[in-house]
């Protein structure tokens, strides 16, 4: 059917002009804002409060693992399921318990057509963005009882809602463009550092867990890097 085909011809172009034009609104979280970020939490503070601590280990966690903030949250509103949200069993850690590697076990994410979940994995980076060191302290405070991963001291799941809020509260103080942070802008950060410092494609679709060539859209290179591109290019078969 001709016509049918150009109709669904039609609306495809429409969704990828709409979601090309969101996708470049939104602003990559980098691991230099991953640090302004904890430094405004820091200031004017002597230690680290419990929400602190939390929000420092989701924000990293969902940045190293390449993750969407609706992975590591639950909806606004919504119940507790652990069938389906990220639970702290869903957590495991190196066998010889020197704590150097983390697992996180998804039951669910937005490209997971089939329902069959993902192990994610993640290690020490010996500086101070560690997610593995964010999250044990983080769950040292939590304590071990089963329920939501991340959560509020008085036990309420983090909601996708809340953490985005957290972000743009966070960014605003630090000078960014808070409304242009949003729960993708961890993926999207990762995915350009990613590239940035030269991992290949194959390996940034495969930790993104994309299963098309559609990442290629939040990588975000701006003009020095695309100039220093040009000097690289400029010297092949030389």
């Amino acid at each position: 059917m001709p016509r049918l085909k150009q109709i669904i011809k039609g609306v495809a172009v429409l969704r990828e002009r709409d979601g090309s034009t969101s996708r470049r609104g939104r602003l990559p979280v980098t691991p230099n804002i991953l640090r302004w970020m904890r430094a405004v939490w820091l200031r004017g503070s002597q230690e680290e409060g419990y929400s602190h601590v939390m929000l420092c280990a989701v924000l990293r966690v969902t940045f190293f693992i390449f993750s969407r903030s609706g992975e590591m949250t639950v909806l606004e509103g919504a119940l507790f399921d652990p069938r389906v949200h990220l639970d702290i069993q869903d957590i495991s850690v190196d066998r010889e318990g020197q704590l150097r590697v983390v697992s996180i076990r998804l039951k669910k994410f937005k490209t997971d057509q089939e329902g069959r979940g993902a192990t994610l994995i993640f290690g020490r980076t010996g500086n101070e963005l560690c997610p593995v060191s964010a999250l044990i302290q983080y769950i040292k405070l939590r304590g071990t009882k089963p329920g939501p991963l991340f959560q509020w001291k008085d036990g309420t799941p983090l909601s996708c809602t809340r953490f985005v809020g957290e972000v743009q509260n966070v960014s605003l103080e630090a000078g960014l463009p808070a409304r242009k942070f949003t729960g993708h802008s961890f993926l999207i950060g990762a995915a350009t550092t990613a590239a940035t410092l030269g991992v290949e494609d194959s390996k940034i679709q495969t930790l993104g867990r994309w299963k098309s060539s559609a990442f290629l859209s939040y990588i975000r290179l701006g003009t020095g890097q695309l100039v220093s591109m040009s000097k690289v290019l400029a010297q092949g078969d030389m």
